[in-house]
């Protein structure tokens, strides 16, 4: 969840920089691993965090409760959706803010950031415009730390870029539309570095 990030809720000076509509200038990455950008869409009507396998493949998914208990979630089509089990991320917004969140895995087209859940731990979020910037969606702010983060307008929708550590090969894989994942923790044994988002 965005409020449990363990930071004071500001970049340091010496943090990052960013590139307008570029996102930040990363710090070199480990040998092995690479960044990769995950897109998030804002979405006012899903009850939680949720992301597909495909985009956190090589970050360890945990097998939880909810798996256990057969936890579902109900598509806009009307299809039944299971939980595959939960991951936490760390990385850096477009903005240079570093965050981490848990997202939940499930069979699903993209990444969700679940507005009901970023209010429910302490957080506001607002949709605007800005005239003079046209990629400008609005910002979340940690109500007790007054931090932000910016939403931007992605296409017809809005949302946030989380940029994570992931091994080379993930990296790779990701390129491709893969099917089939099937969750279990020896197929995605490898669990990113935590480095970020530590006050």
């Amino acid at each position: 969840q965005f409020q449990k990030n363990k930071t004071t809720g500001h970049t340091p000076k010496s943090c990052l920089a960013v590139h307008k509509n570029k996102g930040p200038v990363l710090p070199e990455a480990p040998e092995g691993f690479q960044w990769k950008p995950i897109e998030m869409t804002i979405d006012s009507g899903a009850c939680d965090h949720v992301t597909p396998k495909s985009q956190v493949s090589g970050c360890k998914v945990k097998m939880t409760e909810a798996v256990m208990h057969g936890v579902t979630y109900s598509a806009a089509n009307g299809g039944i959706i299971p939980n595959a089990g939960e991951v936490d991320i760390q990385g850096y917004t477009a903005d240079g803010k570093p965050l981490g969140l848990t997202l939940q895995v499930a069979d699903v087209s993209k990444t969700l950031a679940a507005v009901r859940k970023m209010c429910t731990v302490g957080n506001r979020v607002v949709f605007d415009d800005d005239p003079a910037d046209d990629s400008y969606g609005g910002y979340i702010q940690n109500k007790k730390t007054g931090s932000k983060i910016v939403i931007y307008k992605q296409g017809g929708t809005y949302g946030i870029t989380l940029w994570i550590l992931v091994p080379l090969e993930a990296a790779v894989e990701t390129h491709n539309k893969f099917e089939s994942l099937s969750g279990t923790e020896e197929e995605v044994m490898f669990e990113c570095p935590v480095f970020l988002g530590h006050a």
